[in-house]
């Protein structure tokens, strides 16, 4: 076969080969596509091409023409740098398309939280233990919770709606669920108010929604984390095929992480320097950590919290301590020196600790 080939004209051995090396050369980079796309995550195997560009460039030598062997001469002389370039180029083009889907999907998880944990703490209208100021009926009580617990569950529902494609369908099933739950007990206290008739039932309602709402919570940040790859793995159960690679996404986060705990490096030295707290300052801390609960464990979200509570408390302590006088004045005292001892020491020694396992690359 191939002593029939050396047999023929330059010419014929153009018009055969040109047709072939088209369909190889389209087979190639149609590789390439199918790479690209397969290995996203992981990124492109360059060799392959190499390679495949090397058994065409042993192709042509066996053609033998002057065309031929100039043409294969020239492929082995590509450095590899060049072969690369547009593989990085695409590799890029595909790590820019993953972070900034990343970027929005994150921002939007953000949000749905803010707003679940909005309808979390307004959605309980007719707890069977109750109180109320003496001047005020039921019914009007009953009402006015009724129009913040509807405004929560309008905000959360219409996020989810108008983002839906954003949001993996594992985390839309378990919210839908749990917004479906609230979205009953809602109608039967409007029917209930519209009636101006309380139905006992109601308060059995409540109380089951109670029980329900930190199960439902949960499963919904658990569901967001492994999302987003921040779930850790002792905590990942069953069927992990929503959870991209873990160690990729943690170094994505790495920003994420390396912020907030700045934010929190700085409210504790200002609490710890100046023996209080601005109102502003408090409200952007909270602003600052909003997703702490989905960048780390939930060891530091109880530290955050902590450190909060923290600093409201001398807070208040300082605002009431120029009314003091005598053992209220020295008690008073003395529990804003064990708050700026706690916040110093966290300063010197425990900070870093606490945060070391999440910000090691």
């Amino acid at each position: 076969m191939i002593e029939w080939f050396e047999n023929l004209s330059d010419a014929n051995k153009i018009a055969i080969v040109v047709p072939v090396g088209i369909a190889v050369l389209a087979g190639l980079f149609g590789l390439l596509k199918l790479l690209s796309r397969k290995e996203s995550h992981t990124g492109i195997d360059t060799e392959v091409v190499k390679d495949g560009l090397k058994v065409f460039s042993k192709f042509l030598e066996i053609i033998g023409t002057d065309q031929s062997k100039k043409f294969a001469s020239e492929l082995k002389d590509v450095p590899d740098e060049k072969l690369n370039a547009p593989l990085e180029l695409l590799q890029d083009q595909n790590n820019n398309g993953r972070k900034l889907h990343l970027e929005k999907e994150f921002q939007l998880y953000g949000e749905l939280w803010k707003a679940l944990v909005d309808v979390k703490s307004s959605i309980i209208i007719t707890p069977t233990l109750d109180r109320k100021q003496k001047s005020q009926s039921f019914y009007d009580l009953y009402n006015d919770r009724y129009k913040t617990a509807v405004d929560a569950f309008n905000e959360a529902n219409q996020l989810l709606e108008y983002h839906r494609p954003f949001f993996h369908d594992d985390v839309c099933t378990i919210t839908d669920e749990f917004l479906g739950q609230c979205r009953g007990y809602i109608r039967s206290v409007a029917r209930m108010l519209k009636s101006e008739n309380f139905d006992e039932d109601l308060h059995d309602k409540a109380d089951e929604l109670f029980e329900i709402i930190p199960k439902a919570i949960d499963e919904i940040k658990k569901a967001i984390k492994r999302r987003i790859g921040l779930l850790p793995k002792s905590e990942i159960d069953g069927d992990v095929s929503i959870s991209p690679d873990h160690k990729r996404f943690n170094n994505e986060h790495f920003d994420r992480r390396i912020t907030v705990y700045d934010a929190i490096t700085d409210y504790i030295g200002h609490v710890w320097t100046s023996g209080d707290i601005e109102r502003d300052a408090e409200m952007k801390f909270l602003d600052n950590t909003k997703n702490v609960i989905f960048l780390f464990g939930s060891d530091i979200e109880a530290y955050v919290k902590e450190i909060f509570k923290k600093s409201t408390d001398l807070h208040a302590l300082k605002k009431t301590e120029s009314r003091l006088s005598g053992d209220g004045l020295e008690n008073n005292l003395y529990k804003q020196s064990e708050i700026k001892n706690w916040f110093g020491e966290e300063v010197k020694n425990g900070l870093q600790e606490r945060f070391k396992k999440y910000l090691s690359l």
